[in-house]
C-alpha cells in the first residue's frame, strides 16, 4: 500500500513540475530581449550637468587663492581639526538641469565659530567662467572686476595657466 501510494504521489510531483516549466517557458518567450527594451524604452532623460573635478579647478584658481592673501589663510596646511578654519564654498545644487551655471556662496571659517559670507558665485564649467555677485550693482560681474574691487589690485595675482 505505501508503494502504490509513493508511485501516485511521485506522478504528481512529476506532472507538477513539468506543469509549471511549461509555463515558465511559455511566459519567457513573450518577453522582448534587451535589444528590442531599448528600442521600445528608449527615454531620454533630462540631461543634467554635475558638478566635477573642473569647477573645483576654477574656484580654486579664480576665487579661493586670491581671497587667501587678502584674508591671510593658509592654504598648504595639511592639519585635521575638529573646527576647521580657512575658505570654504557652498554649492547650492551639485547637478543642474536648466543652465550650465552652479551657484555657490564662499565662507571664511575661523574655528568652531560660524563663517564670515565673502561672496556669492556662479561657476559655468562649459565656459570655464567663474561670476560674482556684486552687492552694489546688484549683477554678476566677472572675478577679476569683482577682486579688484574688494580685495584691491596689488593684491590680486593671475593664475597661473598650465
Amino acid at each position: 500500500m505505501n508503494l502504490k501510494r509513493n508511485i501516485v504521489l511521485m506522478a504528481a510531483l512529476a506532472l507538477i513540475v513539468v506543469g509549471s516549466t511549461a509555463m515558465i517557458s511559455r511566459h519567457t518567450e513573450n518577453t522582448p530581449t534587451k535589444k528590442d527594451r531599448v528600442v521600445e524604452d528608449k527615454v531620454v532623460p533630462e540631461k543634467k550637468t554635475r558638478w566635477g573635478n573642473k569647477g573645483h579647478k576654477l574656484v580654486w584658481a579664480t576665487l579661493t587663492k586670491p581671497l587667501a592673501k587678502k584674508y591671510k589663510v593658509n592654504l598648504k596646511r595639511q592639519m585635521i581639526s575638529r573646527c576647521p578654519s580657512g575658505l570654504q564654498y557652498r554649492l547650492a545644487e551639485y547637478a543642474v538641469k536648466k543652465g550650465n551655471y552652479f551657484y555657490g556662496k564662499m565662507y571664511k571659517y575661523s574655528g568652531c565659530a560660524k563663517g564670515a559670507f565673502i561672496c556669492k558665485f556662479r561657476v559655468n564649467t562649459a565656459q570655464n567662467q567663474v561670476q560674482v555677485f556684486d552687492q552694489k550693482t546688484k549683477k554678476y560681474t566677472s572675478h577679476n572686476q569683482w577682486l579688484v574691487a574688494h580685495a584691491g589690485p596689488q593684491k590680486i595675482q593671475q593664475a597661473k595657466r598650465y
